[in-house]
């Protein structure tokens, strides 16, 4: 199964928001990055992001939920 990055999370609490919220719509999902916090300063500025993967399959439906989640959340 091949994963697609879906989503930059601005912290482990969103992207837990957004597994969940995915999981609920029988989306699975990868997280990624939330242990590196630690050593910001030392990685790239996109390593404080922590990163939602899905499988290309569940793309579509998944970025359907985010473009909502972008309009509803980030204005």
């Amino acid at each position: 199964m091949k994963l697609k990055l879906l989503y930059l999370a601005q912290n482990a609490i969103e992207s837990k928001i957004i597994k969940d919220e995915l999981s609920e719509r029988n989306i699975d999902s990868l997280i990624t990055g939330n242990n590196l916090l630690s050593a910001i300063g030392e990685l790239p500025i996109d390593a404080m992001f922590s990163k939602v993967y899905v499988s290309e399959d569940n793309f579509k439906i998944a970025n359907m939920y985010i473009e909502n989640y972008k309009t509803k959340y980030n204005g």
